[in-house]
């Protein structure tokens, strides 16, 4: 039997380009809370990737995430926080 979180990272599967925009938009509003949110979907979005066997293609995306948005602190250190 599948748990809670199965179950969501299987909905997630479904919509991981759309969870990939949502990031990028909560990191655009620049503000800390939305980073937490930005964090914990891209924890999710890494889970996922692990399941899926596909962390290559996680890890590129989030470097080139970091890269882009290598001058907010805050966010890099929330991330660094959450181990992505």
């Amino acid at each position: 039997m599948n748990t809670t979180r199965e179950k969501y990272l299987e909905d997630l599967a479904r919509k991981a380009d759309k969870a990939w925009l949502k990031v990028e938009d909560l990191i655009s509003t620049k503000q800390p809370a939305r980073y937490d949110e930005a964090v914990k979907l891209l924890v999710d979005l890494r889970d996922l990737a692990a399941r899926q066997g596909k962390i290559d293609g996680f890890q590129s995306r989030h470097g080139e995430l970091c890269q882009k948005h290598a001058k907010k602190p805050s966010l890099l250190s929330k991330m660094e926080k959450a181990r992505l």
